[in-house]
């Protein structure tokens, strides 16, 4: 995502380099800035769907304590053994 909002931020600086003149900012005719415009929106959703929102992020900071205590526990053997832990999991 880094890398589209970089390359849309140097063409936003090309046209603002290039005048009033040759710049257009009206997307419907600038091919290039909407290449690049919808990868950043496409980017932008991968990475939404990725991070999730504030309960899934919960969830998954629950889930991650919770197997840490298990391993930080007496039980890190049977946590860590494929043979016995079916009844941890």
């Amino acid at each position: 995502m880094q890398d589209s909002w970089d390359n849309l931020t140097k063409e936003l600086c090309e046209m603002h380099r290039l005048g009033p003149l040759r710049m257009s900012y009206y997307v419907e005719r600038n091919y290039e800035m909407t290449v690049k415009i919808m990868d950043l929106v496409r980017h932008f959703n991968v990475v939404k769907v990725l991070l999730g929102d504030e309960l899934k992020r919960d969830q998954f900071k629950f889930i991650y304590n919770m197997h840490e205590k298990v391993y930080l526990s007496a039980l890190k053997d049977v946590y860590l053994n494929p043979k016995q832990h079916t009844a941890v999991i």
